[in-house]
């Protein structure tokens, strides 16, 4: 557990004050998070419904400080669950996802915050939305967009799609008058996210180490 300490007290050091680090706990065991937890940090993401649910549901009953974030795609059917579970949504990744979602929010939902995802690679085999139909989505939401959020491609240099990013959100900031944050950089390239307009960063194995379970 000391060198999950030690690892994101050096990635801490890395990073602004006004940029939040989100910690991945994605097929991480509880215990590992824990001391994390217990030092004072807050956010937390994970890819899937049934995984948050079964680690974090007892937990977020007793400790209202934790910002749970869901960042795996959201499959129709787990709709509900994840508006119950999670605080925040970032992986909003196409206009019809949105209506769905918007249909099931309540008075009882937790999940107040939504980020779309943007396919900024254009690639087939990823979710969101393409770069070019992002006014088009702004335009139809039902939902209130907090920010947005991507995975550059694998193997390329990042840097060009952090931009492109940046260049994104002014161009809907400007369209509809609305202020939105950016959730970009990883493990591997968190740095350059930050110096590109990153707002939030998020971090899995640079903190926790490889992945230690096998729930889906």
């Amino acid at each position: 557990m000391q060198k999950i300490l030690d690892n994101y007290q050096q990635i801490k050091l890395c990073v602004p004050s006004d940029t939040t680090l989100t910690v991945v706990t994605k097929k991480h065991e509880m215990d590992s998070i824990l001391p994390l937890i217990q030092i004072g940090h807050r956010d937390f993401a994970e890819n899937y419904v049934k995984e948050a649910q079964e680690k974090w549901v007892c937990l977020l009953k007793n400790n209202n400080s934790i910002k749970l974030k869901l960042i795996g795609k959201l499959q129709s059917n787990k709709i509900q669950d994840a508006l119950m579970t999670f605080h925040e949504i970032h992986s909003i990744h196409n206009i019809e996802l949105a209506y769905k979602i918007a249909k099931e929010i309540n008075i009882h939902t937790r999940t107040k915050t939504f980020y779309l995802q943007v396919n900024i690679g254009n690639e087939e085999q990823k979710s969101g939305i393409k770069p070019e139909e992002i006014i088009k989505f702004f335009e139809q939401s039902p939902l209130q967009i907090s920010g947005l959020m991507c995975i550059p491609p694998i193997g390329y240099e990042p840097s060009s799609y952090f931009l492109l990013m940046q260049n994104l959100r002014k161009k809907v900031e400007s369209r509809f008058n609305i202020s939105l944050k950016l959730s970009m950089g990883m493990s591997s390239d968190f740095q350059k996210a930050i110096a590109l307009g990153s707002n939030e960063i998020r971090i899995g194995s640079a903190i926790l180490g490889e992945r230690t379970t096998q729930l889906v």
